[in-house]
């Protein structure tokens, strides 16, 4: 089973929550990514487009000015920017 390996409140709405899921040693690269959540954690979606290897995830945060965007890094893939879609 895929274990989290961070997790994130947005500063900017309470309600937003990030969670970053690393592959496990059993199950590799099985639902490992970034999964956001808009309503405390009642839904999830998996944000992993465009966003490099997200089974190598460094880093996460949410944009402190913008509400609908947060930044990724990964190992090897270097920085990137997402988009929330509400």
């Amino acid at each position: 089973m895929p274990h989290f390996k961070m997790l994130k409140v947005s500063p900017l709405d309470s309600k937003t929550i990030a969670v970053v899921v690393a592959p496990s040693k059993v199950i590799k690269e099985i639902n490992s990514g970034i999964y956001i959540s808009n309503d405390n954690g009642q839904n999830w979606t998996k944000y992993n487009y465009g966003l490099g290897q997200v089974d190598k995830m460094t880093g996460f945060e949410f944009d402190p000015y913008d509400e609908n965007t947060f930044w990724s890094s990964c190992h090897g893939s270097g920085f990137a920017k997402g988009i929330l879609s509400k």
